[in-house]
């Protein structure tokens, strides 16, 4: 249990952070998307939407600035449940899968298939020489008579088919 208290180390080399929406960036945040928002894989409100293969290419919305780049992080999503017997199972980000640092376009597919059956988390944040933004997120609430599920800045997350 130790192991899971330990200060990782930062992913990347870096300087200086900041926000996703600083106004450095020139990128449009929302209520929804802070910092650059995912084309591909899709990101839903709720769950782990599937991606259309095990290569899948990672797209998002960029920066108006022609000098940004991008750091595309990915986890496997690890599974856990409250109080030992819940029926719905939570997720975190678990073990890193993919870190790749200055991105100059904005898209990215793995080299090597990731695991059939998996979920994942994922994210994108920019990068101008040794300064980089927070970790772009998203935000959501959805309200049925029976339920709600709600989640602020949360990375994007899709499963493999």
């Amino acid at each position: 249990m130790k192991s899971l208290a330990k200060k990782l180390p930062p992913d990347g080399t870096f300087s200086s952070v900041f926000g996703q929406c600083h106004e450095s960036w020139q990128i449009e945040c929302t209520k929804k998307f802070s910092g650059v928002m995912p084309v591909s894989p899709k990101v839903t409100d709720s769950g782990f939407p599937t991606a259309a293969s095990l290569t899948p290419e990672f797209r998002w919305t960029g920066s108006s600035r022609d000098d940004v780049t991008y750091d595309l992080i990915l986890h496997e999503a690890a599974e856990y449940h409250i109080g030992g017997g819940a029926l719905i199972p939570q997720y975190m980000k678990g073990r890193q899968v993919a870190y790749v640092q200055d991105i100059e376009g904005t898209s990215w597919a793995p080299e090597e298939p990731l695991q059939p059956g998996h979920k994942y988390y994922w994210s994108v944040r920019l990068r101008d020489g040794d300064t980089v933004s927070r970790w772009s997120t998203h935000s959501h609430f959805t309200f049925m008579l029976v339920a709600m599920s709600s989640g602020f800045g949360q990375w994007f997350q899709f499963e493999t088919p």
